[in-house]
């Protein structure tokens, strides 16, 4: 079983990668306790990617959405840190499903990996890591994904 402790653990591993990036995989059924734990022990709040993306892609067009989904993304993240008082080195995502909506026709790896360039993060993952490939949604869902897992932590909780 991961604890809150493992994930930090694995995130200061994460800051000598290229990606900052520590993806938590679990099914959509569980809730992302493990971090939000961790973030308790941080003093860091967790961010909602869905509602803060929303609020700032809901006065644009469908293009300009697709074309600024991910400079949204960093602005948010932004925002987020620039208003949290305990923020150090780490950002803790969640509710991360509009990076995967179809009509944004996104990389949501990328949009992560990116974010995860100038700091630590870790976001819920509502998918799995086995052998090495993520994986998103089922096969015959719209949203569904598969990546490989290179450059970057992928945890896998049950």
């Amino acid at each position: 079983m991961i604890t809150a402790n493992d994930l930090l653990t694995q995130m200061r591993q994460a800051s000598e990668l290229y990606y900052r990036l520590v993806l938590v995989c679990q099914p959509k059924a569980f809730a992302p306790s493990v971090l939000y734990q961790a973030a308790s022990q941080t003093g860091v709040r967790v961010l909602n990617v869905n509602l803060e993306l929303s609020k700032l892609l809901l006065e644009m067009t469908q293009r300009q959405r697709k074309l600024q989904l991910g400079s949204a993304l960093e602005q948010a993240i932004a925002g987020f840190v620039a208003h949290e008082t305990a923020v150090g080195e780490f950002v803790f995502l969640d509710h991360i499903d509009i990076l995967f909506e179809p009509s944004l026709e996104s990389n949501p790896l990328a949009l992560l990996q990116r974010a995860s360039r100038s700091r630590v993060v870790a976001a819920v993952w509502h998918g799995a890591v086995e052998d090495g490939v993520l994986t998103y949604a089922q096969p015959n869902h719209p949203a569904f994904r598969r990546y490989p897992t290179k450059d970057f932590l992928a945890i896998q909780l049950d």
